[in-house]
């Protein structure tokens, strides 16, 4: 059997909860040996992917006691942990699951890092324009400065002999 990462494991275990009998729930030994023959795993990694799924509500758990009898003066109640998919976990694997979730976050991932990049770039385009314009109001402003003194050059020349002559 070919090594598949986390997502896929967990995407495989919830199928196969999926493809069971409606409403049915299994347990762990049940599940551990009917995910042993879709992927390499032993029942501690199984105990951990149904974990993970409840915790993210794709699947439920509950347990059941079983009477258990060692011999006629001895008898056990043991608890066996059932689990079932949810309505959600079927939804879930319907729509992809964990690794169509991971692929569309990587795909948003690459787009938002695209959208940034030219957003930068905008921002420095913008920049230089910025600057462009200030310089032009400088430049533009000394101009008008030096008309005004050349339009006025014989009233001011007037004006500064008469203050100082």
């Amino acid at each position: 059997m070919a090594s598949i990462n986390e997502l896929e494991k967990l995407d495989k275990v919830l199928l196969f909860l999926e493809k069971q009998e409606f409403e049915s729930a299994l347990p762990i030994g049940e599940i551990s040996t009917g995910v042993k023959n879709i992927f390499t795993t032993d029942e501690t990694e199984v105990i951990s992917i149904l974990n993970k799924l409840v915790k993210d509500e794709y699947a439920n758990t509950f347990q059941s006691p079983m009477n258990y009898i060692h011999s006629e003066t001895r008898k056990y109640t043991i608890l066996l942990t059932y689990f079932i998919i949810t309505f959600e976990g079927r939804y879930f694997i319907k729509t992809g699951g964990y690794v169509r979730r991971e692929e569309f976050r990587i795909s948003e991932k690459t787009r938002l890092d695209g959208l940034e990049a030219h957003q930068r770039e905008q921002a420095n385009t913008l920049n230089r324009l910025t600057r462009l314009v200030a310089w032009g109001t400088v430049a533009a402003s000394v101009v008008a400065f030096l008309l005004l003194v050349w339009e006025t050059r014989h009233a001011i020349l007037r004006l500064w002999y008469y203050i100082f002559y």
